[in-house]
């Protein structure tokens, strides 16, 4: 089992650096899951790129077509996060980051299991308290394992 975040799972939708490792946790075998907030951030990092114009708007609603798919198949499993809110809140304030990264990281710790992220300063932050928190670009051994 590992926990993925929206920076992960929105490689699965766009190409951007990191597509290639996102798919090898996707076809890792392992089952996948994260926090209800995964969602919607999902779908607010896709219209983001719109804003941004790196994506058009018909593209965009095709990924978002295509993760409710997803979610539909159950290729990642949401886990209730509001039982995680306490957990993710403490994480914040420790690490002095904002509370919808630290659900991730609480979920993985709360379940003992890795926390995958293609954020380096979250995940700068969240291996000083977790060894459970892996960088998307070093999952070699992880995913071997």
């Amino acid at each position: 089992m590992i926990v993925v975040d929206a920076n992960v799972s929105l490689k699965w939708f766009m190409p951007e650096q990191g597509m290639a490792e996102a798919f090898g946790v996707l076809r890792s075998g392992r089952k996948l899951v994260a926090p209800w907030v995964i969602r919607d951030e999902v779908v607010s990092g896709l219209v983001r790129r719109v804003r941004r114009e790196e994506l058009s708007t018909q593209e965009a609603r095709d990924a978002i077509g295509e993760w409710l798919r997803e979610l539909q198949l159950q290729t990642v499993h949401l886990i209730d996060d509001e039982s995680l809110l306490s957990e993710a809140a403490e994480l914040g304030f420790e690490l002095k980051h904002p509370l919808y990264d630290c659900l991730y990281l609480a979920l993985a710790e709360r379940l003992e299991v890795p926390f995958v992220t293609a954020d380096k300063t979250f995940f700068d932050r969240a291996k000083t308290v977790s060894n459970n928190a892996h960088w998307l670009y070093e999952l070699d051994m992880l995913l071997a394992a």
